[in-house]
């Protein structure tokens, strides 16, 4: 046979202690600071990418070359527009950068394509078809240009 006994028991306290109130942040937000009422960071789930910036719940702010609503998806500058190269312009992740052709390279701010020394100012396509009037007017041009280089 078993037998419970129950004894009570108490202990002082230095007195009643006044209840701390306790703060929480609303939904989509969260503590930015030590302060119990600092709830200024939003929060977005899924998270912002390619250094978006969460500024509302939810909602992302996204850098330039990024967009979507998490910023997961590259802007093609070129395609838009938005590149103005000269000659080439290459898509990259977030941004773009402009290429010269064959026998160019760029100007010292980058915004053109000047023909490189000692290559020809016109090159003339194959595929173009260009006629035998053109190429000799060109050829004249080369012979001026080279009179006046000299």
């Amino acid at each position: 046979t078993y037998r419970t006994i129950y004894r009570t028991a108490y202990r002082r306290s230095p007195g009643p202690a006044a209840p701390r109130p306790r703060y929480a942040c609303c939904p989509g937000w969260k503590r930015t600071s030590g302060l119990p009422r600092a709830c200024g960071a939003a929060i977005c789930q899924p998270p912002c990418q390619n250094g978006g910036t969460c500024v509302q719940p939810g909602r992302c702010h996204c850098p330039a070359g990024w967009r979507g609503d998490t910023c997961q998806t590259d802007v093609d500058e070129c395609r838009a527009g938005q590149g103005t190269c000269p000659q080439d312009c290459v898509n990259t992740a977030g941004s773009y950068w402009c290429q010269c052709r064959e026998g160019h390279g760029r100007s010292a701010d980058g915004a053109l394509c000047l023909p490189k020394t000692g290559t020809p100012r016109v090159a003339p396509s194959p595929t173009t078809g260009v006629d035998s009037a053109v190429e000799e007017e060109v050829q004249r041009l080369r012979s001026r240009v080279d009179v006046l280089e000299q």
